[in-house]
């Protein structure tokens, strides 16, 4: 069985880089909740965890402008650190 490579995105904030909690990626609020994003380019045995907060999340689900700049924002990020 092949190794998965767990990519994590988050905002940087006081925390150590190997805990649980992490800031959220649209407004650096500290929480523990990630979601599994699906980037445009897939990548061979990558998964990678987004961190979001419950109001981002809220909204982003509510406002859908708001979640496709979003999502257009992780792909950018994840194209110019992890290709």
């Amino acid at each position: 069985m092949p190794k998965i490579r767990i990519i994590n995105i988050y905002k940087d904030t006081h925390l150590p880089e190997e805990g649980w909690f992490q800031g959220c990626f649209m407004c650096c609020q500290i929480t523990g909740r990630t979601y599994d994003f699906k980037p445009e380019k897939s990548f061979q045995n990558t998964r990678i965890k987004v961190y979001i907060c419950p109001n981002c999340s809220r909204l982003k689900n509510i406002n859908g402008d708001l979640a496709k700049e979003y999502d257009a924002h992780i792909n950018r990020y994840i194209e110019r650190h992890f290709t």
